[in-house]
């Protein structure tokens, strides 16, 4: 129940603020794929241990986050690339195999990971307000069609919403800029 709770939280955070407090992002991605790990290596464990270890997940994740920006950012991505492409094999197949969903995952690690490390902003957005529209519609909504729609509606409203932020700020910049040569 307390993991429920907490997954909740952490999709509406990664939903409406993922690309904003991006540290949020790289931890929310390091809680909810935690935790997807974490309950089938951990079968069987209590839930406050199978809780822990996402957490800790997700505070590796925000600490790296904080130090190692471009690195964590990118190594973000590429999880919740994975997570969102094994959620769809899943969504599409019924109950897809161990090759396909790990076949998945990698594809869709490596894309977003790209996407986030070319177009920052933006492929935070998407992805963050996919990864939080995923995780309610998938806990809240038990009817196919239905979840298919909460979760259409949850990711445009997201990703309407950390666009509106997004507005008039300029972009993130990850990096320290290297001053200019001299050209003497």
């Amino acid at each position: 129940m307390t993991t429920s709770i907490l997954s909740i939280i952490v999709a509406v955070l990664l939903l409406f603020f993922g690309e904003r407090l991006y540290w949020l992002f790289v931890g929310g991605v390091g809680f909810v794929v935690g935790l997807d790990f974490a309950t089938r290596v951990l079968a069987g464990q209590p839930e406050w241990v199978i809780l822990l270890a996402a957490v800790l997940a997700g505070l590796v994740g925000a600490v790296l986050a904080v130090f190692l920006q471009r690195i964590a950012i990118g190594f973000a991505g590429f999880m919740a690339g994975g997570y969102l492409a094994q959620a769809l094999v899943a969504a599409f197949s019924g109950a897809p195999t161990a090759q396909y969903s790990t076949v998945a995952f990698v594809i869709g690690g490596i894309l977003v990971a790209i996407l986030v490390m070319v177009f920052l902003d933006w492929a935070l957005i998407v992805t963050s307000a996919l990864m939080g529209a995923a995780m309610i519609s998938q806990w809240t909504v038990q009817e196919p069609v239905w979840r298919a729609v909460a979760f259409a509606v949850l990711f445009l409203v997201g990703a309407a919403t950390q666009a509106q932020m997004l507005r008039g700020r300029p972009p993130r910049i990850t990096e320290t800029p290297r001053p200019p040569l001299d050209e003497a």
